[in-house]
């Protein structure tokens, strides 16, 4: 038989827990004080909870205290630096240096329509026209040109890509080589190209560059220019009020300077 000491024991500890038991009011008023109390100096010991420690570093400043950053250091652009950078804005700076490069051109470059109409002349261009027609109109177009660029109308049916070429004398004995070539051969109403070059600038200019190249002293560049443009030696003399044996003997030095550069270099 089982001992009944144990079996009321073993009854006891399956018994509900104490905290389900019915307590008194007076008992939930004294559990009520005594952790009120006991709250009170845990909380006292703490600074800030935990909640507070996470939320006051987010604290706001006034637009007063806030750091000027200088534009300098700003990443936004300005409206105008967008603006400069502006599809719009960088064609308009690409035709301008367009125009100054035609301009400074050394040829003159002229644009002209299928109907003798003048859209475009740089001020090369002008020039040598006053010079041809003897007049101040630059809006005209000398009888030459136009004649090249019926040639060229004419030539279409053969090859659209020709380029005719011929030359003018002018007045003050300057040679101007003339050049037309389509400027859009694929439509129907095209513009001419037009080029003219004056040979005896361009010979200068060529003068120029072979005195330096050949290391000529001032006297001889001054020689080989007035040779490259087809003055005779009699001319030259006569230019420079030297003898005409001197301008042959600095020819004669140019000749032997300009062998012996290409001797080196060859």
């Amino acid at each position: 038989m089982m001992n009944p000491a144990i079996t009321t024991s073993n009854t006891l500890a399956v018994d509900k827990p104490v905290a389900d038991k019915p307590t008194s009011k007076s008992t939930r008023s004294l559990a009520k004080s005594h952790s009120q109390q006991s709250s009170v100096p845990e909380n006292a010991s703490l600074k800030t909870s935990p909640v507070e420690t996470i939320v006051k570093p987010l604290t706001f400043q006034s637009p007063a205290q806030l750091p000027v950053q200088s534009p300098a250091q700003s990443p936004v652009q300005s409206p105008a630096s967008t603006l400069q950078g502006s599809p719009i804005q960088r064609l308009d700076n690409n035709l301008t240096l367009l125009q100054g490069v035609v301009e400074g051109l050394p040829d003159g470059i002229m644009i002209l329509s299928d109907r003798g109409e003048l859209t475009y002349d740089n001020s090369c261009a002008r020039q040598i026209c006053q010079n041809l027609l003897a007049t101040a109109n630059s809006a005209s177009v000398p009888l030459q040109i136009w004649r090249c660029c019926h040639a060229l109308m004419d030539s279409r049916q053969i090859a659209q890509a020709i380029v005719i070429e011929d030359e003018i004398q002018t007045e003050a004995g300057t040679t101007i080589r003339i050049r037309v070539r389509w400027l859009d051969p694929g439509v129907e109403h095209s513009s001419f190209l037009v080029t003219l070059e004056d040979q005896q600038q361009s010979a200068q200019y060529r003068a120029y560059a072979e005195a330096q190249r050949y290391s000529l002293t001032e006297r001889e560049t001054e020689v080989w220019v007035l040779k490259r443009i087809g003055l005779t030696y009699k001319a030259i003399a006569a230019k420079l009020y030297i003898a005409e044996d001197t301008v042959k003997k600095h020819i004669k030095n140019i000749h032997a300077r300009r062998d012996a550069a290409h001797w080196a270099n060859g």
